[in-house]
């Protein structure tokens, strides 16, 4: 979006972003236009890592491609395209709090 704000006679993008606060549909729609973005870098990184390369210089080029997309869309959206850190747990929690504290109750 910042990029097409920079254009001649293109809104400012803190403009742009006031207009997303009071239009919550306009707002919706460009966040599913983001997240299509985002499905687009990752099909490029498919097709960048499924052509093959000419040589070892453009082996480490594509590289450097899909990782810097790779991160991007780790950042942008984490939820579907960050590394999942997964914690499965199974029954109750127990707790027991030792405070050396006398008991008012036993008097000691």
């Amino acid at each position: 979006m910042r990029e097409w704000c920079r254009q001649e006679g293109k809104p400012a993008w803190q403009t742009v972003y006031e207009w997303l606060e009071e239009d919550k549909e306009t707002d919706r729609r460009i966040a599913r236009a983001r997240e299509d973005g985002h499905d687009a870098l990752a099909e490029q990184c498919q097709v960048l890592s499924d052509t093959p390369p000419r040589d070892a210089v453009e082996v480490q080029w594509r590289k450097l491609q899909i990782e810097t997309r790779l991160k991007l869309l780790a950042k942008w959206n984490p939820r579907k395209y960050g590394d999942r850190v997964g914690v499965d747990h199974a029954g109750g929690v127990s707790i027991v709090l030792k405070t050396n504290v006398p008991d008012a109750e036993d008097g000691h």
